[in-house]
């Protein structure tokens, strides 16, 4: 074979012209790009075409006839089809790669367009039998051959047969799909397109919401699985197939003394799991058959929301302590949980009829039980604070709302701790507190949306609880004031502390706090320092009861500090727009965010004395107001320069 022509064609990218007969060949075409690693597959298709002597076959040289029906030559394909016919495989030594001519925008019919046997117009040469065929032996003699033109090196693998130009079909699905998008197609897969239509449906509600509505809605599932005998068609077949499967693995999973664990941790999971599949057109994809559901039934589930106490007598007065293992039986009793408890059962059942597309009026027994379960609510909040007045307990539920004398000895804790942890936890609890807002809100904060205005930190409020689209807080943004008066309140103090610890922050485009989960983390670092033994008599003289403390203690502080604290008070109006709440009636529509509200809001929750003339004070600065214009800016290049040497690696600023 005529190798030295092949070399020439090869450095010339004229490949596909040279393989053209020549009355076919035409001047500007596309050709294949080839490099020294497909030489082996380019010489294969060099010799099928021209034969060892380098001359054409005479029967490929005569046209072929035009198709009169298409007007078009027979070597030209559809554009439909050419995804599929262009393609030609080049082989090297350790892998394949299909090579596809760029398509001619002018002309589709283009000879471009065209590609192998179909271009040329004969058929490939047949293939060997499976077991004569073998795979090239290495790269060594394609480089070589690329390296020295007077050594024709190529011709130890022009006898490769053509079962190396096989690639596995999803070899050439992933080229076709890195073609598509390099051409700025959109790839049609079915399952990306299902898995984000269910995104989008579920982003209806937010994530820890959805958490709380699944914990409860497994709670139910779970009593009916335990009661199947009495409640028998209420778990579709095929779930209670695997929640049976479920409890055999539950009963294996025991705890050190050989008992089964608690927690059913396979159990969970398979209900877990079944939500995930939930189709809202085939009734058995459902975790419970809602049809079928009554109030007696969830009556019966509603009853076990009770929690074991122990009856005492102290000091002559009866009261109840936690029950114990143990303890007398008769002197057992069941309080009755709170009205947010069968909150949370009714709207997580609610968000299930929902997510299943069943109207709560699909039957008379369905009806029946939406209309009953808010009179059987009401009767067992009744019940419940009568039962607790009885025993000497407190009729009110949920956490305290933490006063500000408690709020400020945390803050002081954390502000003269050495815990290294304790810094991002000052800050998370200044910002809790100073923008009333709910604990995921700071969390999920991003530097990119903070900034300074004027004497205050600016936050741009997104995504919230009450506003899952981002419409109410466009161009709202919530200021945050320092207070000079008693740093260790002072969010801006926190903020410069997190921020030299953390320099990178300053990067931008990164959350305030890094890592998840930080919801839990930085609670219970309040828990356990509230709870210690250290500092709890001092939590119980400032008003806070550590039984009492909770999450939503610090955001009901705030609020109440702001509008109880004195008697001059912010707007109500301000502190809801703050707080994200809605308004009775039509004063959402009407009374809307104004600066002034917000920052007189904000110097309020911040500390600051209300009745005082430092009320007033701006944030503390560095003035260089003596200096002109060329020795302000010397002066600030010093000040920045000395704060990145304070900080960890230069604080990664350059």
């Amino acid at each position: 074979m005529n190798a030295a022509r092949l070399r020439g064609a090869i450095a010339r990218n004229e490949v596909d012209q040279l393989l053209l007969p020549p009355d076919q060949r035409a001047q500007n075409q596309p050709v294949v790009t080839t490099t020294p690693g497909n030489i082996t597959g380019v010489a294969r298709r060099f010799s099928e075409a021209f034969g060892d002597d380098g001359q054409p076959p005479a029967a490929q040289t005569a046209p072929a006839a035009i198709n009169s029906r298409t007007g078009q030559h027979p070597s030209i394909v559809n554009n439909a089809q050419q995804q599929q016919q262009q393609r030609r495989v080049i082989t090297t030594d350790d892998h394949a790669r299909v090579v596809a001519p760029p398509r001619n925008r002018h002309n589709s019919n283009s000879r471009g367009n065209r590609s192998g046997p179909q271009r040329r117009g004969r058929t490939p040469a047949p293939r060997r039998p499976t077991s004569a065929r073998r795979r090239p032996t290495g790269t060594q003699h394609a480089a070589a051959a690329a390296a020295d033109p007077e050594d024709d090196h190529g011709n130890d693998h022009a006898e490769a047969d053509d079962d190396d130009i096989s690639v596995p079909q999803d070899v050439l699905d992933e080229m076709e799909r890195e073609r598509i998008e390099a051409e700025g197609g959109v790839l049609w897969d079915d399952e990306a397109i299902t898995a984000d239509i269910n995104h989008v449906v579920n982003s209806r509600i937010a994530k820890i919401t959805r958490k709380s509505y699944d914990d409860y809605t497994i709670r139910l599932i779970i009593f009916l699985f335990d009661h199947r005998e009495k409640f028998p068609a209420l778990i579709p077949p095929r779930l209670l197939t695997k929640l049976e499967a479920a409890a055999l693995s539950d009963l294996q999973n025991t705890t050190r003394a050989g008992r089964p664990k608690a927690i059913r941790k396979y159990i969970r999971k398979a209900i877990r799991d079944s939500f995930q599949t939930i189709d809202p057109a085939d009734p058995s994809t459902h975790p419970i058959t809602l049809e079928e559901l009554d109030f007696r039934t969830l009556a019966h589930f509603l009853s076990t929301f009770s929690k074991k106490a122990t009856r005492v007598n102290v000091n002559g007065q009866d009261t109840v302590v936690p029950y114990q293992p143990g303890d007398d039986p008769s002197q057992v009793v069941h309080l009755r949980l709170g009205p947010s408890s069968y909150d949370s059962v009714t709207t997580s059942l609610a968000n299930l009829f929902k997510e299943c597309k069943v109207a709560r009026d699909v039957n008379q027994k369905v009806k029946d039980l939406w209309a009953t379960i808010s009179v059987y609510k009401k009767g067992a909040a009744r019940d419940g604070a009568k039962q607790r007045k009885e025993l000497g307990l407190r009729t009110s539920s949920g956490k305290d709302p933490m006063p500000f004398g408690a709020y400020e000895l945390l803050c002081n804790i954390l502000h003269r701790s050495r815990n290294p942890q304790h810094i991002a936890a000052h800050l998370f609890l200044t910002l809790d507190w100073n923008m009333l807002s709910r604990v995921d809100f700071i969390v999920s904060s991003n530097v990119e949306f903070i900034g300074m205005s004027s004497d205050a930190l600016r936050f741009d409020v997104g995504l919230t609880k009450t506003d899952q689209e981002g419409k109410n807080n466009i161009d709202h943004p919530f200021h945050v004031y320092s207070c000079p008066e008693n740093p260790v309140v002072c969010p801006i103090l926190a903020m410069a502390k997190h921020l030299v610890k953390n320099p990178r922050i300053l990067s931008g485009n990164c959350k305030l706090f890094k890592g998840s989960n930080q919801y839990e983390h930085f609670f219970s670092i309040f828990r356990k320092i509230v709870n210690s033994e250290e500092h709890r008599q001092s939590f119980i003289d400032r008003g806070l009861d550590p039984k009492y403390f909770g999450t939503h203690s610090i955001r009901k502080g705030a609020v109440t500090h702001i509008a109880s604290g004195v008697t001059s008070t912010p707007p109500i109006a301000s502190i809801c727009i703050r707080a994200n709440w809605k308004m009775p009636g039509v004063m959402n529509r009407y009374i809307k965010w104004e600066s002034a509200g917000d920052q007189y809001v904000g110097r309020c929750v911040s500390g600051r004395k209300r009745l005082d003339k430092s009320f007033a004070e701006s944030i503390p600065y560095f003035d260089f107001s003596d200096y002109g214009m060329l020795e302000k800016e010397v002066k600030m290049r010093e000040l920045d320069q000395w704060i990145k040497d304070r900080m960890l690696d230069g604080g990664g600023l350059g």
